[in-house]
């Protein structure tokens, strides 16, 4: 489960196949002077064995939980999306995403982040 300022985030990940592109969508509720302002993706090759976690920024209880190959953003908004090559060596083996919400509150100034749950997906 993920964490997040009222609710726990949610990773939602898609394919659109007219575009050859994984959508990434954040669900969370942000209300009451606190809004998901940006966020950065992580992929990797699987999971850590066990999950890592991260002290401030990141709210209480966020866990890093993929072994982390490379990120992308800070990117706007809670979607964004990432073009795939159609190249035959990502067929078969098994990747993991996991998004890092930004939150901003205006009450007091303070940036804080968030974790997603963990996805693993496969190419075929």
């Amino acid at each position: 489960m993920g964490t997040g300022v009222y609710t726990p985030s949610r990773l939602i990940l898609s394919w659109d196949a007219s575009t050859c592109s994984l959508q990434v969508d954040i669900d969370t509720l942000t209300c009451c002077n606190v809004y998901l302002t940006q966020h950065f993706v992580l992929f990797g090759d699987g999971l850590l064995a066990s999950p890592v976690t991260p002290g401030r920024p990141f709210l209480a209880g966020s866990e890093l939980r993929v072994r982390r190959r490379f990120a992308s953003g800070p990117l706007p908004g809670q979607s964004s999306s990432f073009a795939v090559p159609p190249d035959p060596t990502l067929v078969g083996p098994t990747f993991a995403i996991q998004a890092a919400p930004w939150f901003f509150t205006t009450v007091n100034g303070s940036r804080e982040f968030g974790l997603t749950q963990a996805v693993l997906f496969a190419f075929q």
